[in-house]
């Protein structure tokens, strides 16, 4: 099975109409990157709730259906919820479409009683229903293995809890089981079991006749009551268990909320102390620009008042060399007037003759003429020395660059107070949801309903132990009596040495299969386990009864204790091993894969998970992720890159960021 499309409204924080399109062929990998509380586990449940009809929170408990359509929708009175997936199989192309809407003349739903769901299903365009969609429905994928396809970070430790506790989670037991095709068999030998009691009660019913086998037939009815008796009392209670494990859960739920709300809280003190500080921060960058503002002016006309400046040295200079030509002037003419009025020559002391009287007398005039058109004086160059002081004076203080790194902390500083302003509105809003009940009493409640559940448990241990046995003797009783030559001769006996037969021979098929398929896993996790882990001297994984796997050394030795990325790593290869032993195969969805992982050990896991499934999805985080390293390890194998964006605090969107991501 391969998914093609999947298209959501409304479904948690996506609240407008979304579609992702999904990978096909060698480029099988989808990865989708999103920050935490942004929707990559949403994403995930939307493809759990288009198959099954639920979503899971953790401890994969069932949320609200109320509580999957989204907020702003809810907040304009839009309470319709759909998500339509496309799969494809080898001979099909499936749609599967559900929705949830308020019931008619509700207006205002205020729990999953006011909804109502609808499913449809068409194979190739042509609606299927009924028996029939119930029958396509567990050919693409039975909820019981789905666990294996669609699993996010939180299901993934339940895994690892297994792999090395070898006496834990036997529902995690059942369910591998369940992959494995165990229940074909089991189911088979259930009903074989239900009808060889159907013939012991009818041969005790026809042997009692028989004086001589009057108190056999009556022991054999005895049993058969007793039998009855203790499973409708161990029916009870695992009723009972059933409803403590769920009131545990929940418990446990509150708890985890509250201390979520501690958290919370926490982290609003603490950034309301970093919002405080940053206002600080920014009256006191205000205050630095200010001051550097009021003598920046300097650098800003510094350029002109250079310009000007030296226009006035040049008048100046001009104004000087006027007053230094003046006054050689005026001091030719003192000269010449000293000639004419001595009549001779001051120079040369001769008598000056009438020709050379009246040249001087004509270079006398031209002196003055040329004194008179030339008139300037020290007062206007005193001005302007003066003024040229004065301009002197400003310059520049190379605040220019100081000034614009002051404008770029100020710009930070109020970018990083709306985002705080913005995570605290979403932390108070996340902690309006929580409930204020006292810790202490919910976690002594919770002990309470944990104990209990234990005691019913033993007793529902002790129960099976009683039952178990007192079937051996039943069989026993009855095989005997079949072989009993006066018996014989009822169909009864014939019936319950023929069932009892092929009871016997179910449940050595059972036991026949489990250890086949075992050590398929096996096989096939080891062989992922060598190409995932990062030591040498790690050879193998071997595998218990309850599928816990143990890491084997070079030297054939069990490897006792190991780090949380190891047990990730034999996880991923025991999820390797069921998806390659099990009965079929399907996309894998994995939610945060990579948290504890270092970085050799994510470089295999990345280069191993497009071998894992013909379809793989990932969603992650840029922490747990890197773009720029992590990526170019998948690049042939990347159809599509999609990211998840924020648009508020209460709804998402996903946008395709990138197809055949080859760099």
């Amino acid at each position: 099975m391969r998914l093609n499309k999947i298209t959501f409204k409304n479904f948690m924080p996506y609240r407008r109409e979304q579609s992702v399109v999904f990978s096909s062929g060698s480029r099988n990998v989808v990865v989708v990157y999103g920050d935490n509380m942004r929707g990559k586990t949403s994403f995930l449940n939307a493809i759990r709730f288009a198959f099954f009809g639920y979503a899971t929170a953790r401890h994969l408990r069932n949320i609200d259906r109320i509580n999957l359509i989204n907020d702003e929708a809810k907040a304009i009175g839009d309470w319709t919820l759909s998500v339509s997936v496309e799969v494809e199989t080898a001979s099909a192309v499936y749609e599967l479409r559900r929705e949830l809407r308020p019931l008619q003349h509700v207006a205002h739903p205020t729990s999953d009683a006011d909804l109502h769901e609808t499913f449809s299903m068409r194979k190739d365009g042509v609606p299927v229903t009924g028996k029939d969609r119930a029958f396509e429905m567990n050919q693409l994928m039975p909820e019981g293995i789905s666990r294996f396809f669609l699993f996010d970070g939180e299901l993934l430790q339940e895994y690892e809890i297994l792999v090395r506790d070898t006496e834990s989670a036997p529902k995690i037991k059942q369910a591998i089981e369940h992959v494995l095709g165990v229940p074909a068999l089991t189911k088979g030998g259930d009903e074989i079991r239900t009808l060889l009691n159907q013939a012991q009660e009818r041969q005790a019913d026809d042997l009692k006749q028989l004086r001589s086998l009057t108190s056999q037939a009556e022991q054999q009815r005895t049993l058969q009551k007793q039998i009855h008796t203790l499973r409708e009392a161990q029916a009870r209670q695992r009723a009972e268990y059933d409803k403590l494990e769920a009131r545990a859960s929940d418990l446990q739920q509150r708890l985890e909320s509250m201390s979520r709300a501690v958290d919370l809280a926490r982290q609003l003190h603490e950034m309301e102390s970093e919002l405080k500080l940053i206002n600080g921060q920014i009256t006191s960058a205000r205050v630095r620009r200010a001051d550097l503002l009021q003598d920046a002016w300097r650098d800003l006309i510094e350029p002109q008042t250079v310009l000007v400046r030296r226009g006035l040295e040049e008048e100046r200079d001009e104004h000087l060399a006027k007053v230094r030509s003046n006054a050689v002037t005026l001091s030719q003419i003192d000269t010449v007037r000293k000639s004419l009025a001595a009549s001779e020559c001051v120079t040369c002391d001769q008598t000056l003759k009438p020709s050379a009287t009246a040249r001087l007398v004509d270079r006398l005039k031209d002196l003055e003429h040329a004194l008179a058109h030339s008139q300037t004086g020290l007062d206007r160059v005193s001005q302007l020395s003066n003024q040229i002081e004065q301009l002197a004076k400003i310059r520049g203080l190379g605040l220019a660059d100081r000034v614009i790194e002051a404008e770029r902390q100020l710009r930070g500083l109020l970018v990083s107070r709306t985002s705080t302003q913005n995570k605290i509105a979403e932390v108070r809003q996340a902690l309006r949801e929580f409930e204020t009940d006292a810790v202490e009493r919910v976690r002594a409640e919770r002990e309470q309903v944990l104990t209990l559940a234990a005691s019913i448990e033993r007793e529902m241990g002790t129960r099976a132990a009683d039952i178990a046995g007192r079937t051996r003797k039943l069989d026993q009783i009855s095989r005997m009596l079949s072989r009993n030559p006066e018996a014989r001769g009822h169909r009864s006996s014939r019936l319950v040495a023929a069932y009892g037969a092929l009871d016997r021979i179910f449940t050595a098929g059972v036991d026949i299969l489990r250890d086949r398929q075992r050590q398929r896993v096996e096989d096939y996790a080891s062989s992922a386990f060598s190409q995932l882990t990062s030591e040498q001297d790690f050879k193998r994984l071997s595998i218990n009864e309850n599928y816990g796997l143990t890491i084997i050394d070079e030297k054939g030795r069990e490897v006792p204790e190991r780090s949380a990325g190891a047990e990730q790593i034999v996880a991923i290869s025991l999820i390797d091993g069921l998806n390659k032993a099990g009965r079929r195969g399907g996309p894998i969805v994995m939610d945060t894969p990579f948290g504890r992982l270092d970085w050799v050990h994510r470089k295999n896991v990345l280069s191993f998970l497009p071998e894992m499934a013909e379809q793989v999805v990932l969603l992650v985080h840029e922490g747990e992720m890197e773009r720029e390293r992590d990526l170019p390890l998948l690049k042939h194998r990347i159809s599509k890159v999609y990211r998840i964006n924020r648009i508020s605090s209460r709804e998402s969107e996903i946008v395709l960021e990138h197809e055949e991501f080859d760099s």
